[in-house]
C-alpha cells in the first residue's frame, strides 16, 4: 500500500442563508442601475464570488453569465466562472473559460494554474507543466505555480527538476515547511539521502511541531539503515502531531516487524479508528491479522479479518481486486505460488511491480509466523529489490533482513 463556505452554509439555519442571499442581491441590485456595463459587468463578478462563497452555485453561474454577456471581455468573469465549473467536476467546460480568460489577458496568472490543475486531474502532467511554466513567466513570483509545477514533475519521477522548482518556491515563501519537506522527498529519490535529511533537519529546527518532518526523517533514517533513530523520529511524529494515525500507523507496523506484536496491535488499533482512507484502513486489518497471528491469537485474527471482510463487502464497498487476492492468501484459500502468480497478471508494470513488492513480503510473513526464518530471506530479499521505498511492506522487509 502506498502516504468556504459549505461548512458556514451547513451551520446556518436556511431561512438566515436564504436571507443573506437576498440581501446580497437586492444591495447588488441597486447599486447596478446607475452604473456602466462593464461596472456592472465588474459588481456581478463580485456578487457571483459571493453567491459562491455562501455555497449558491447556480445563483453564481447566472451572475458570471450575465458578467460576460454585459462584458465579453470580462476575463475575471471566465475565469471564475471556470473555477464553479471546475468545482462542479466539469473540467472540459472549466477548460474553456481559463483558455478565453487567457485569450483576453495573457498575463492572467491564476488562469494559467487553473487550467494547469485541470489537466493535472485529466493525466496531462506535459499540459499541466507548460500552463504552470507560463504562470511563472508572467508572474515570476507566483509561489504557487513554483509549487505545483514541482510536484508534477516529481509525479513524473523528474526529481531533479522537482528539486530545482521546490529550491524556487522556498525562496519565495521561506516560512513554509511543507515545501522544504518536499524537496527533500524529491532529493530522497533523487538519491541525494544526506540532502534530504538536511531538509528535514533544517525544517525541524525552524518548525519544531511539524509532525510531517519527523516523520519524513524517521522514513529517510529507516531507509538509511539506522533503525533506532528511525524509531524515535516515529515516536516524535506521534507526539507532534497528538497522535495522527499516520505516524502511528507508521509505528505500528515498524512494531510488527521488529516482533513487539502489543505494541504493533495498540498502535494499530487506534490509528485504524482515526485513518480517513479507507484503503489504509483495509490494509491495517491485514497487519492486524500478522500481529494478532504474531501473538499467538490465529483465531482471534482469523475471525476479525473475516468480519471486517465481510461487513465492508455487505456495506457496498467494492474491494479492490488485488486486496481480495491478499485477504484469500491470508486466510489460507489460495498458497504462496498462487499469490505470486496473481501479483504478475496484468499490463500495467507499476502495479505488477508493487503488487510483487507486496506478495513477497506477505507471503515472507506466513513463513515466518511458521519459523521458517530462512525460507523467508529470499522473499524479503526480492520485496526490498522492488525499490519501492513509499511501500510499507518495502520498509518492512528491510526491518525484518536488519533484525
Amino acid at each position: 500500500m502506498t502516504i468556504f463556505s459549505l461548512k458556514m452554509r451547513s451551520s446556518l439555519p436556511s431561512f438566515i442563508l436564504s436571507a443573506c442571499l437576498l440581501c446580497i442581491q437586492i444591495l447588488s441590485e441597486l447599486s447596478l442601475n446607475a452604473a456602466s456595463e462593464e461596472e456592472r459587468s465588474a459588481r456581478h463578478v463580485q456578487r457571483a464570488n459571493e453567491m459562491r462563497d455562501m455555497g449558491d452555485v447556480q445563483g453564481a453561474l447566472l451572475d458570471y453569465n450575465e458578467a460576460i454577456r454585459l462584458d465579453a471581455l470580462n476575463a475575471e468573469a471566465y475565469l471564475n466562472r471556470g473555477i464553479t465549473r471546475q468545482n462542479m467536476k466539469q473540467p472540459d467546460t472549466a477548460s474553456d473559460d481559463y483558455t478565453i480568460a487567457i485569450q483576453i489577458d495573457p498575463t492572467l496568472s491564476a488562469a494559467y494554474i487553473q487550467r494547469g490543475l485541470v489537466s493535472m486531474d485529466k493525466n496531462d502532467p506535459e499540459g499541466a507543466i507548460a500552463d504552470f511554466s507560463e504562470a511563472i513567466r508572467v508572474d515570476p513570483e507566483n509561489t504557487k505555480a513554483y509549487a505545483l509545477r514541482a510536484q508534477t514533475k516529481f509525479d513524473e519521477k523528474y526529481y531533479a527538476g522537482a528539486i530545482v522548482d521546490y529550491t524556487a518556491t522556498i525562496a519565495l515563501n521561506p516560512d513554509n515547511p511543507k515545501y522544504l519537506c518536499e524537496r527533500g522527498k524529491a532529493k530522497m529519490k533523487n538519491g541525494e539521502l544526506d540532502e534530504a535529511l538536511k531538509d528535514y533537519t533544517f525544517a525541524i529546527e525552524r518548525f519544531p511541531g511539524y509532525a510531517c518532518a519527523y516523520y519524513l526523517r524517521g522514513n529517510l533514517l529507516l531507509e538509511m539503515g539506522d533503525l533506532a533513530r528511525a524509531i524515535k523520529e516515529f515516536d516524535k511524529a506521534v507526539k507532534a502531531s497528538n497522535g495522527s494515525s499516520g505516524a502511528l500507523l507508521m509505528r505500528g507496523f515498524i512494531s510488527y516487524a521488529q516482533g513487539k506484536s502489543k505494541k504493533a496491535l495498540n498502535d494499530m488499533r487506534v490509528s485504524q479508528k482515526t485513518e480517513l482512507k479507507q484503503e489504509a484502513r483495509n490494509y491495517t486489518q491485514l497487519w492486524l491479522w500478522l500481529a494478532e497471528t504474531q501473538l499467538g491469537q490465529p483465531g482471534l485474527a482469523e475471525s476479525e479479518l473475516k468480519t471486517y471482510f465481510h461487513h465492508r463487502s455487505k456495506d457496498g464497498e467494492d474491494f479492490d481486486p488485488w486486496y481480495k487476492t491478499l485477504v484469500h492468501f491470508f486466510l489460507g484459500d489460495i498458497d504462496e505460488d498462487s499469490l505470486l502468480a496473481k501479483a504478475n497478471e496484468g499490463d500495467d508494470e507499476e502495479k505488477i511491480a508493487g503488487q510483487l513488492c507486496e506478495a513477497y513480503f506477505y507471503a515472507a510473513q506466513l513463513r515466518l509466523l511458521r519459523g521458517d526464518r530462512t525460507g523467508s530471506i529470499p522473499l524479503l530479499e526480492q520485496s526490498v529489490a522492488s525499490g519501492l521505498t513509499d511501500f510499507y511492506e518495502y520498509k518492512g522487509a528491510k526491518v525484518q533482513l536488519s533484525n
